[in-house]
């Protein structure tokens, strides 16, 4: 037994062994310590290249380039324009055997703008002060489709930045290739409208030929609707419960004949908590 034992220490110090570590990448190990450390799922965060990071040459010894014109980046808003607190999608798309990315997005002073909902083979973690969404799956992958929630509040320009690693699949890290990118989201210029100012632009007011008053106007939501007619004394002549619209553009048609007086007239909308207000004369 012995004997045995003793031929078996020598053999065993030569040997390496690979496992997974914690954070789920695979570590080759020798008698002499790491030997490679290969990302396929779950990569370190901050190597997105934004401001005071990284990238993934970090722990791949590949060059970087461009991604433009490799590497697609896609985002559902109309003309890469979000519209605070809304939902978008976006997606990374590239090429190769073995592939991997990480992707924040910041304002203009590098603070983080809006979070992520992970999509298929993606994940999301946080590191100083920033979220990161990264790749959980990575052979035989080489996109990934996933949300954007845009920030509540207006917080103006708003820059993306990832970095796409287009491996060899060489099982070590050498001469992988990354690719860095930004794309800029710019907020839509309606979104800085108030509600208010949305539902008093789309009011409109007008008494025709045959006195009959005509009003336009909008619900935003699924709201109750009232109008009310008020001289200019501020005494009420005639109101109508329009009941409950939903959202869309709206018309209404009333006959005024019955107000005899000429003059000018206060025609008052209410839209749930909103009033808007036209001067009509009559």
């Amino acid at each position: 037994m012995t004997k045995k034992l003793l031929l078996l220490i020598p053999i065993a110090g030569v040997l390496s062994f690979s496992y997974f570590d914690k954070e789920g990448t695979m570590s080759t190990y020798h008698n002499d310590g790491i030997d490679k450390l290969q990302y396929s799922a779950n990569p370190p965060t901050q190597k997105t290249g934004a401001p005071g990071e990284g990238n993934c040459t970090d722990c791949h010894s590949g060059s970087t380039q461009s991604a433009a014109g490799t590497v697609n980046f896609t985002f559902s808003g109309t003309g890469l324009q979000y519209v605070p607190g809304q939902t978008y999608t976006m997606d990374v798309v590239g090429n190769g055997v073995k592939n991997g990315f990480q992707l924040t997005v910041l304002d203009a002073s590098d603070n983080a703008a809006g979070t992520f909902t992970a999509g298929t083979n993606s994940a999301t973690t946080t590191a100083g002060g920033r979220e990161y969404i990264y790749h959980t799956a990575s052979s035989g992958i080489s996109s990934w489709s996933f949300d954007w929630n845009a920030p509540a509040t207006d917080m103006g320009n708003l820059t993306v930045y990832y970095s796409y690693n287009r491996s060899n699949d060489n099982g070590a890290t050498s001469a992988d290739v990354i690719y860095l990118g930004q794309e800029m989201l710019t907020v839509d210029p309606g979104a800085s409208i108030t509600a208010h100012q949305k539902l008093d632009q789309a009011f409109e007011a007008y008494i025709d030929n045959s006195r009959q008053l005509n009003i336009k106007y909008q619900t935003l939501d699924y709201s109750k609707v009232q109008l009310n007619i008020i001289d200019m004394a501020g005494k009420l002549v005639y109101r109508e419960d329009f009941g409950n619209k939903n959202p869309g553009a709206q018309t209404a048609q009333i006959d005024v004949s019955q107000i005899n007086q000429s003059g000018i007239y206060f025609v008052s909308l209410l839209i749930d908590n909103e009033v808007v207000n036209r001067k009509v004369m009559f």
